[in-house]
């Protein structure tokens, strides 16, 4: 049989079934399902029990697992749906709120907390991290760089980060700047990093298109693994609100979330 064939039995098995029945790592085998998904060829409402993006999958020792007392486990899906929940909140909240970049993930880390809670996280926001080194078109960017978003277990590891900024129209120089600055911010190296995009634009649709294209141009530090994959309508059905995935490869595939929202 060829992988198209098993469209309609993969939608009732797990990740690591499908993987085991292709003879793959679970990350190729995701990767095929995602593939097929944008094909068309398998529901876009598979449940897709992807990496899972909690604590223990950041221990290097399997033997550590037990130790480790968490109330849910929190996937890649999951991660998702909170993100996206929360910003459309913001979405219908942005005229009362002053029309700044910190404002906005001010907000955005509140609303955070509450649904993350409940996973074992608390949200930050800027936290010291990383290193920016010296910049002299951001010089206030220099030295020790400040996080927009952490995500910690409660017992203060870093398990994830995430970098904001406002979009009016794609300025390279200052989107690719940071885009780039989230993986100078992660000295570890994190399996699930995360981009919150905040649009000001009447064609949000064309500036969603145009950021993709910039994306695939750039020469990541950590190259990508293949091109921007949108994965919006697996998501969401609301037309001012995008999402996006970018695999990285550093050793081992990082991932890269690319949270986009209208907020015009």
């Amino acid at each position: 049989m060829k992988i198209d064939d098993y469209s309609k039995i993969f939608e009732e098995m797990s990740l690591k079934d499908i993987a085991k029945k292709l003879n793959l790592r679970e990350d190729k085998a995701e990767q095929i399902l995602m593939n097929m998904i944008i094909e068309k060829k398998l529901n876009a409402k598979i449940k897709m029990d992807c990496i899972y993006f909690s604590k223990e999958n950041f221990e290097e020792e399997p033997k550590s697992y037990n130790k480790i007392k968490s109330k849910k486990t929190l996937k890649d899906k999951n991660f998702i749906d909170i993100i996206i929940k929360n910003l459309g909140i913001l979405q219908q909240n942005s005229k009362t709120i002053l029309s700044e970049e910190d404002k906005y993930t001010k907000w955005l880390t509140n609303l955070l907390n509450k649904d993350l809670n409940e996973y074992g996280f608390i949200v930050k926001m800027h936290e010291l991290s990383g290193t920016t080194g010296s910049n002299r078109t951001y010089p206030n960017l220099g030295g020790v760089g400040e996080v927009d978003i952490s995500i910690l277990a409660k017992d203060g590891e870093l398990v994830s980060i995430g970098e904001a900024l406002v979009l009016r129209s794609i300025d390279r120089p200052y989107t690719e700047e940071h885009l780039k600055k989230i993986f100078k911010y992660d000295t570890k190296g994190l399996p699930v990093n995360f981009m919150i995009i905040y649009a000001k634009v009447a064609k949000f649709k064309q500036l969603w298109d145009k950021y993709i294209s910039l994306v695939d141009s750039i020469k990541f530090r950590y190259p990508l693994v293949q091109n921007f994959i949108d994965i919006s309508e697996i998501f969401t059905n609301n037309s001012e609100l995008k999402v996006g995935l970018t695999k990285h490869n550093r050793g081992d595939v990082r991932k890269l979330y690319h949270f986009f929202v209208n907020l015009y």
